[in-house]
C-alpha cells in the first residue's frame, strides 16, 4: 500500500496529535525546569561564572564554587568546590578564606585539619570577614 504525501501528513499529525494527548498532565520537556526559562537562565548563569572564574574573577570563583559545593546547575563536587575557593582566597577572598576554614574544620571534601582551619578563618578575619552569631 502506497501513501500519497497528504495522506501521509495527516497521519504524522494524528500521531503527533495522540502522543500530546498521552502525556501525563505534569509533563514538562526535559524535567521540571529543563526547558523552562528558569532552568535555562540558570544555566547560562552556572557558565558565565564559570568562564569569570576561569578569567580570574574572585568573587565568580567563589560563587563557582558554591555551585559546585551544592550541586546547583552543575554536578556536586565539594573538591573542585575547594579548589575555587583556594583559588580565590590566594586573591584575597575573605568568604572563601573562611568557607576553606569550615571545611578543614569539619572535614568536608578535604581531610579534617584544624591548623588549617585555624589559619585560613583567622586571615578571613583578617581580611574583613564577619563572623555572626546567634544571640
Amino acid at each position: 500500500m502506497e501513501l500519497s504525501v497528504s495522506q501521509g501528513g495527516f497521519m504524522i499529525l494524528g500521531l503527533l496529535a495522540f502522543g500530546l494527548a498521552a502525556q501525563p498532565s505534569n509533563w514538562e520537556p526535559g524535567g521540571k525546569t529543563g526547558w523552562t526559562q528558569e532552568g535555562i537562565s540558570a544555566q547560562a548563569d552556572a557558565t558565565r561564572l564559570h568562564k569569570l572564574a576561569k578569567a580570574g574573577d574572585a568573587r565568580a570563583m567563589r560563587e563557582y564554587g558554591l555551585l559546585l559545593w551544592q550541586g546547583r546547575e552543575v554536578k556536586r563536587d565539594r573538591e573542585a568546590a575547594l579548589g575555587w575557593f583556594y583559588e580565590a582566597a590566594l586573591r584575597n577572598d575573605a568568604p572563601s578564606m573562611f568557607m576553606l576554614g569550615r571545611a578543614f574544620e569539619r572535614g568536608e571534601g578535604v581531610g579534617r585539619d584544624l591548623e588549617l582551619a585555624d589559619y585560613w578563618v583567622n586571615r578571613a578575619i583578617d581580611y574583613g570577614f564577619k563572623i555572626e552569631t546567634d544571640r
